[in-house]
């Protein structure tokens, strides 16, 4: 009998999304699903995930891609646009995710955000950590 592989469920398709995914689909006892926002990138079709289209505002998309003890890696994030639109996307945004972990019941919520909260990586000249007092550069962060 064939042991169940531990389902992963990767929301955001972005630069970090990408990379994670490639780097990490065929590899251990995971089945990948992946939620893109508008357009399916050309690089999945060379992997095994699953490809679901949706919006991390409509609780309807989220639970359609996550299941009962699935692991979310939570990679959205809106670096452009208004104060509404980083408003809407990273906080109703992840808050609706964990409204919907919660009622699907996941295994884990892993939550990546930027560092930006610490100021521009270009204007200093050392590694931020957790110690550093936040810098925001702008409202996104």
């Amino acid at each position: 009998m064939e042991e169940k592989k531990q389902s992963v469920a990767v929301l955001g398709s972005g630069f970090i999304g990408s990379h994670l995914l490639k780097s990490l689909a065929g590899k251990g006892d995971y089945k990948f699903k992946l939620l893109v926002h508008k357009n399916i990138p050309d690089w999945i079709k060379n992997f095994d995930i699953s490809v679901f289209k949706g919006d991390v505002l409509d609780k309807s998309s989220l639970r359609r891609i996550i299941e009962k003890d699935d692991i979310v890696v939570n990679l959205t994030g809106q670096f452009t646009g208004s104060k509404k639109d980083f408003y809407d996307l990273n906080l109703k945004g992840a808050r609706t995710i964990t409204s919907v972990c919660s009622q699907k019941k996941a295994k884990k919520i892993i939550h990546i955000s930027s560092i930006f909260i610490y100021g521009e990586l270009g204007k200093r000249k050392k590694s931020f950590t957790e110690k550093d007092k936040p810098n925001p550069a702008n409202e996104y962060s």
